[in-house]
């Protein structure tokens, strides 16, 4: 199975380039570049250092690369597991739908994410001011972590999801029997992690 053709093919036909969002007074422009690159960096910058009219130092554009360097590692490292376990199955048709499903999954929670979480949160750290939630108000770089927690928790469920269903294909293998054992417990353990960042980013009312 061709995984670098199906990714070429669903970006082309299944996601938008241009993107734009409004944090406070601000609009920010941005474009999905793919899975593996997601945003550019460079063009990112530009756009964002035009909607807020303001020259970013040198500390707030190497936060900028940082969340998105951690964004590719977190696509790739996702991404080549579920190839490695889809690889196990002689099931064409099967790893077709399950590809195509992790990505659809995957472009709308890292959309979701940046249009919430990242590029709010540099907004509000940079401009200096906090994001709101309803009534409820955050710290911007705190909310930024909180949600990126929130999409790999999201991720990693639907990455069971999927071990879950090679496994009852592969007749409930005993290794699938133990992946699935370790992910159930680090959903646990990150659904913790999620909530404790949550209240931890909340400032009030």
């Amino acid at each position: 199975m061709d995984f670098k053709q199906l990714s070429l093919e669903f970006q082309s036909n299944k996601t938008t380039k241009v993107q734009q969002i409004v944090v406070g007074k601000y609009q920010v422009k941005w474009f999905f570049e793919g899975f593996e690159k997601i945003i550019s960096k460079t063009s990112f910058l530009s756009q964002l250092a035009l909607s807020l009219d303001f020259q970013l130092n040198y500390e707030e554009v190497n936060l900028i690369e940082v969340k998105i360097d951690e964004l590719r590692s977190f696509y790739q490292k996702i991404n080549q597991a579920l190839i490695r376990y889809l690889s196990e199955l002689d099931n064409p048709v099967m790893i077709k739908n399950l590809y195509e499903d992790f990505l659809n999954n995957f472009y709308k929670q890292v959309k979701d994410y940046l249009n919430k979480g990242m590029i709010p949160g540099v907004v509000g750290e940079i401009m200096q001011f906090n994001l709101k939630e309803g009534n409820q108000v955050y710290d911007p770089q705190k909310y930024d972590e909180y949600l990126m927690s929130f999409f790999e928790l999201n991720m990693m469920k639907r990455m069971r999801y999927y071990l879950r269903q090679i496994s009852h294909y592969q007749n409930d293998d005993a290794v699938y029997f133990l992946l699935l054992q370790a992910y159930d417990q680090k959903i646990i353990e990150t659904t913790r992690s999620v909530k404790n960042l949550k209240t931890k980013a909340h400032l009030g009312a």
